[in-house]
């Protein structure tokens, strides 16, 4: 989750302003567990609070 985070960093400060995301269970595998969405999303938002976050 950290690696993502930094990467959005980067990315916001390269001059992006939106990022879409998905959220995946350790096999890889696409997940749809709110908890692991609202993880992440708490981490963008105190890392990039000026970046729209859309989820997918």
């Amino acid at each position: 989750m950290e690696e993502h985070i930094q990467k959005a960093v980067d990315c916001y400060e390269a001059g992006a302003t939106v990022l879409h995301i998905h959220v995946r269970e350790l096999d890889g595998k696409g997940s749809k567990r709110l908890s692991k969405f609202n993880e992440l999303l708490a981490g963008l938002r105190e890392a990039v609070p000026d970046m729209i976050l859309q989820v997918g």
